[in-house]
């Protein structure tokens, strides 16, 4: 389950600002489970944990970038029987110090209970390396930062991207209560990006959301959940008309009135 904010560019009035939604996506399933405004004088830090509360998290990972990575949202994963891997940036001071620091290059080799799986990516003229690496030796790390007591594992991510023209190289550091292979680790992060792709693109593609000029009053968040409604019962009539688009698919429901009532009565399992 991806966490994930996502802005309605165009939302704004004078005297007020855009709406930023916090939404809830299951990567595999491609469905918005719930949503969270975030209000003003305010940010996703506040909306998470209420966006928490009305989600059954057992057997779920839940991955959230940087801005989420807070013990108290760890521990409220953790209670409600879920498991989290967060994104690790320097807004946690010490604590990314010190999983950097040991994750380092002239550390790596010094680790004696750490793994890596190696993953490869070709499309699009580009050629794509990830290279994970996870230790679960982090008693230290948890005697340090005692906030963190639900952490079971630390995470580095080399990535290398190679096109025509140029090769970039991205390090990233996580932290994670899961105690798994680097293989279902890097899997995992890898879905977050489902969210951008499959949610937060296609809103803005398909439903031109950043382009609305909805913005008096409640409005724009309602429009906002009723997208996210439109696009899961598009995503479910998706997977049974292979090679249909969702933006295609809206057309086609302004068509035919049998592929509208079709996309209306689909049923989530």
């Amino acid at each position: 389950m991806a966490i994930d904010g996502k802005s309605s560019r165009h939302s704004f009035d004078e005297g007020t600002d855009m709406l930023h939604m916090v939404s809830a996506y299951a990567s595999e399933a491609r469905l918005v489970l719930a949503q969270e405004k975030v209000s003003e004088k305010s940010n996703e830090i506040t909306a998470i944990p209420k966006l928490l509360e009305w989600l059954d998290l057992r057997g779920t990972t839940v991955t959230i970038d940087a801005m989420g990575c807070q013990y108290d949202i760890a521990d409220q994963i953790i209670q409600k029987e879920g498991n989290y891997i967060f994104s690790l940036k320097g807004n946690q001071g010490t604590l990314c110090e010190d999983v950097t620091t040991c994750l380092s290059d002239s550390e790596l080799k010094t680790i004696n209970n750490i793994s890596s799986f190696k993953d490869y990516d070709k499309g699009h003229g580009r050629l794509e390396t990830r290279q994970c690496w996870v230790t679960h030796d982090v008693a230290w790390l948890r005697e340090r930062h005692p906030h963190w007591s639900s952490i079971h594992s630390i995470i580095r991510i080399d990535s290398k991207r190679e096109t025509k023209d140029k090769t970039t190289y991205e390090t990233r550091y996580y932290i994670s209560s899961l105690q798994e292979t680097p293989q279902k680790v890097l899997g995992a992060i890898r879905s977050h990006w489902e969210i951008e792709n499959n949610l937060h693109w296609v809103l803005d593609m398909s439903f031109g959301e950043d382009q609305s000029r909805i913005r008096k009053e409640n409005a724009p968040q309602v429009m906002a959940i009723i997208r996210h409604m439109a696009l899961n019962l598009l995503q479910l009539t998706k997977d049974k008309m292979k090679r249909q688009s969702i933006k295609r698919l809206r057309k086609m429901a302004g068509w035919d009135d049998n592929i509208l009532s079709n996309i209306l009565t689909q049923k989530f399992s």
